[in-house]
């Protein structure tokens, strides 16, 4: 598994916990590292595409 990919995978595990818990001051900086993994995700596969 990729850094980026565990990246997103504690984001995913972060968002939940706190909406299980209520705790909702900490879900924009989650949600924002997780639109930023998302991106360089997706990012590496079109480079990886273009390059093969």
């Amino acid at each position: 598994m990729l850094n980026h990919e565990k990246a997103l995978c504690y984001a995913d595990l972060g968002v939940k916990t706190c909406i299980e818990a209520g705790i909702l001051d900490g879900l924009s900086l989650l949600y924002f590292r997780k639109g930023i993994e998302l991106q360089n995700i997706t990012l590496k596969e079109k480079i990886t595409k273009i390059l093969l």
